[in-house]
């Protein structure tokens, strides 16, 4: 994987993903309240949607045979590590917030 920022916008919000440390950062540029950020939301799941019908080939359906419980709680334990680690950054670096 490249050390490649990727970023869009959406309204007045700048989200910008640096794959080196996988840490999202926020911009706000000229918001005034917390309009957009469902929009923001729906568009992140809506890419991660289409990265999974290219990887795997098509749409998720229900004839898919996968145990889905077993799928989000692992995915949960990676994201309760991905938060971990990113928060003894913060901590590490003197960010208490």
């Amino acid at each position: 994987m490249k050390n490649k920022n990727m970023s869009h916008n959406l309204g007045s919000m700048r989200v910008i993903y640096n794959q080196k440390d996988a840490d999202p950062r926020v911009e706000l540029e000229s918001i005034a309240d917390d309009e957009g950020v469902n929009d923001l939301i729906l568009h992140d799941i809506e890419k991660r949607l289409k990265k999974g019908s290219s990887k795997y080939g098509g749409q998720i359906t229900l004839g898919d045979k996968r145990n889905w419980l077993k799928e989000a709680y692992e995915e949960i334990l990676d994201a309760l590590v991905y938060m971990t680690i990113a928060l003894f950054k913060l901590l590490r670096n003197g960010k208490k917030n």
